[in-house]
């Protein structure tokens, strides 16, 4: 416990000072002094060389506690009673109505002249101090709002990356024997191709074998997900896996999945190799919730799904986002979570009026109580339009501009196969829009009206209508001159 004051000194001389008393103490070393009765009413104010925006003048005739917002009138009335038992007062901050509508922020300190002489109150304007407080504040405020964000874009990331890389094999809990395993599996473990039917320790470096089997048949016996990390020799470094159980047409199996963790890596630079891996990847990549709606996707996945941005897609379910027309997308989710692992669907996907056969590679995923499914869509069709540039007539094309060489200068040439190569994608984007030019104009990402234009200038024909003769669904027939 603090032992108490001292006796102030007996200041009762400057008693019938106080007002020169108060004027001095403003103008060197205060902002504002007062001088207050022994019933709490103030009956003088100075001001320093800055005077405060409160019009202080007014609170003259007032008692001091009445000058002060409602919730600082109990620090007032502490200070009037440390006056009354010591004469002198500790440093109290309290806040003025101003003006303009913000509290004005003031430290007072307090000394009574003589027993029973006037009191001078002392005060520091602390706008300054304030302001510097609610920068901080906002800063501390932008730095943990900053911090969250980088959280959920580092948890976005994350998630989207093991979808789009993890190796996922599934397991019989019995046998440890590899039932399914998707193309990453098949690259990343040293098993390579041949992985399903073979137990999945058994094709792990030796120093590894006994860890893995461990955990699986820890997973196995209590129910419950775990997770390790090995170092293996081959294919090299440190590689953590998890181990899930769930139960398929009445059987244990275990959903594994393998990645590699880049020791001494830091977060930063991890984070941004996955954010550049997701958003440059061409397949389209997307998770959902256990009821199938959309919580992440990836850019691909936007342009794919035809819509401005990921946010017009969160929440709405993915069979209604894709333009699912026979169920065969909530098929797959079911037998996603029935079995944990569905590699290379063949699917649909409507792009407005157009579409899209795609390729889509299906897991569980599954961390504690929260069970996601993660999807990996790759078209088709680009295949196709890459394919269909090599030819016969544009080999021979390609030969004839090769044999101009020493004879045509090099613009005249670029022009030709400019020509050449661009009359060829336009054919196999009308091809396979099944002869529609805006099916074609939006494989190419341009409009119908520029498409159109370049036709012409290549001197494409489209002939012939649709049945009802609308003009909507124009089938066209090209022809190369």
């Amino acid at each position: 416990m603090a032992p108490p004051p001292p006796p102030p000194t007996n200041l009762s001389a400057l008693s019938p000072l106080a007002r020169q008393v108060a004027e001095t103490m403003a103008r060197v070393a205060s902002d504002i002094a007062l001088v207050i009765d022994h019933d709490g009413v103030i009956r003088d104010v100075a001001e320093g060389e800055h005077p405060l925006p409160a019009s202080c003048e007014a609170w003259i005739g007032r008692r001091w506690v009445d000058t002060v917002t409602t919730d600082t009138r109990p620090k007032i009335e502490l200070l009037l009673g440390e006056l009354a038992s010591n004469g002198v007062t500790q440093r109290r901050e309290v806040n003025h109505p101003n003006v303009d509508g913000e509290a004005l922020p003031v430290a007072w300190t307090a000394i009574r002249l003589g027993e029973h002489g006037p009191v001078v109150a002392v005060g520091r304007d602390l706008r300054a101090v304030a302001a510097i407080q609610r920068r901080f504040l906002d800063t501390q405020h932008e730095m943990e709002l900053d911090y969250w964000q980088r959280r959920h874009a580092d948890s976005r990331y994350r998630l989207l990356f093991q979808v789009a890389s993890d190796a996922v094999l599934v397991l019989c809990a019995e046998t440890l024997e590899v039932l399914e395993a998707n193309d990453a599996a098949r690259v990343l473990l040293p098993g390579g191709g041949g992985l399903t039917g073979r137990s999945l320790p058994s094709v792990l470096p030796a120093t590894a074998r006994a860890a893995v089997a461990e955990l699986m048949l820890s997973a196995r016996a209590t129910g419950r997900a775990g997770e390790i990390r090995v170092r293996l020799p081959q294919p090299g470094g440190q590689w953590d896996f998890s181990a899930t159980p769930f139960r398929a047409n009445d059987r244990l199996q275990l959903l594994v999945r393998v990645r590699r963790d880049d020791d001494g890596a830091d977060d930063e630079g991890a984070v941004a190799m996955m954010r550049a891996l997701v958003e440059s990847t061409p397949d389209a990549v997307v998770v959902t919730d256990s009821a199938g709606r959309v919580l992440l996707s990836n850019a691909a996945f936007v342009s794919l799904a035809h819509q401005g941005g990921e946010a017009q897609l969160k929440g709405r379910l993915l069979a209604e986002v894709v333009g699912d027309r026979d169920g065969s997308w909530p098929q797959l989710m079911a037998r996603t979570r029935l079995q944990g692992l569905c590699p290379r669907t063949p699917l649909q996907v409507m792009n407005g009026a157009l579409s899209i056969a795609v390729e889509v590679s299906s897991t569980l995923l599954a961390e504690g109580e929260q069970e996601h499914l993660g999807f990996t869509v790759r078209t088709v069709e680009p295949r196709a339009v890459a394919t269909g540039m090599a030819t016969p007539e544009s080999w021979a094309a390609l030969s004839a501009l090769r044999a101009q060489v020493g004879f045509a200068p090099l613009d005249a040439l670029m022009r030709e196969a400019t020509e050449l190569v661009e009359r060829r994608f336009i054919e196999s984007a009308l091809d396979l829009g099944g002869g529609r030019v805006d099916a074609a104009a939006r494989l190419l990402g341009i409009d119908v009206q520029a498409l159109s234009q370049r036709m012409i200038g290549l001197s494409l024909r489209a002939g012939g209508s649709d049945d009802d003769g609308d003009g909507d669904a124009t089938s066209v027939s090209v022809t190369l001159n």
